[in-house]
């Protein structure tokens, strides 16, 4: 009796731990945030497109084709930590290259954005290999002013390209109920927009979900926000989305989300470019947040240095 309540006393402290690591890391990524360096500067709002080849997902496919094992990375909030479009976008993925070995990532952390996700992309995704990296941060990062969603998306790139410059990327957008006028009007709301600038500069391929959200709500076929009912229906017309305006019901609105993927995933492949290490263009940003190892302990420091007597 004694040996298992230690055992469970011990799990405990294990939880309680991770739980501070991670506040700390938070802290730490918002006193970096408050202190981004340049000025803010007018942002033109990015036409809405469903997807964006660009360079492609080369190696990744290259890979998938061959066989063997790839692993697939998911990177973001709470909507991809679901067991939604990532789990249904896993197996869709197995079904399309049954004789590869796919092994899955899970980097998703409810109710953060890119700031604390560039302080973790190195212990949560890089050191885990990955082939395939989804970075998913549109709606909590949907506060957040452009320039520093410039330099942590960014700074999350160049980490991932700096420790493996074969490792293919790919930015998707989910959407929550205040964005839905911007694609109403037919541009992606800020935080996508400021992410397409990033996406352009590095040749990463973006996919946005609400594209298709959008139109299913102007054709009537699509209800985004309402009560749950007893049993929900997914073949229901209209369709119930979520119930709070940004969590997608499993059964609906993360089906919708993960057939917007598929849908994407094959333009993207038929870009058809070669597989090849990407390139390392310079920085858009010297402040971006591609820094130290250690970037919990380092952010203090770097803080110091370049805004001394600041805390």
């Amino acid at each position: 009796m004694r040996g298992r309540l230690c055992l469970i006393a011990s799990a405990i402290l294990c939880e309680l731990f991770c739980l501070q690591a991670i506040l700390v890391l938070h802290a730490a990524a918002q006193a970096v945030a408050a202190d981004i360096s340049a000025p803010s500067k007018s942002l033109t709002p990015v036409t809405a497109v469903e997807c964006r080849p660009r360079g492609g997902l080369p190696n990744f496919f290259a890979k998938a084709k061959a066989g063997g094992d790839v692993r697939v990375a998911y990177l973001g909030g709470s909507i991809t930590a679901a067991p939604g479009w990532r789990v249904f976008s896993l197996d869709r993925l197995k079904k399309d290259f049954p004789t590869a070995t796919f092994s899955e990532i899970n980097a998703a952390i409810g109710g953060t954005g890119s700031d604390l996700g560039a302080f973790r992309v190195g212990h949560d995704v890089i050191a885990h290999k990955p082939d395939l990296v989804f970075v998913e941060f549109a709606v909590n990062d949907g506060g957040a002013a452009p320039e520093q969603i410039l330099a942590t998306m960014e700074g999350i790139v160049r980490q991932i390209l700096r420790a493996n410059a074969a490792t293919d990327i790919c930015f998707v957008y989910t959407l929550s109920e205040p964005m839905l006028p911007d694609l109403a009007k037919g541009v992606f709301p800020r935080a996508a927009s400021t992410m397409e600038a990033v996406a352009d500069h590095y040749a990463i391929p973006s996919v946005h979900f609400g594209v298709e959200v959008n139109r299913r709500i102007a054709d009537g076929t699509l209800v985004f926000k309402g009560e749950k009912p007893e049993k929900l229906d997914p073949a229901a017309t209209p369709l119930l989305f979520s119930t709070d305006g940004v969590h997608p019901h499993v059964q609906t609105g993360h089906r919708l989300y993960a057939d917007v993927l598929a849908r994407a995933l094959a333009d993207i492949q038929a870009a058809a470019t070669t597989a090849a290490p990407h390139p390392m263009p310079e920085p858009l940003r010297a402040d971006n947040w591609d820094a130290d190892p250690d970037r919990a302990v380092d952010a203090p420091r770097r803080l110091e240095a370049s805004h001394p007597g600041r805390r």
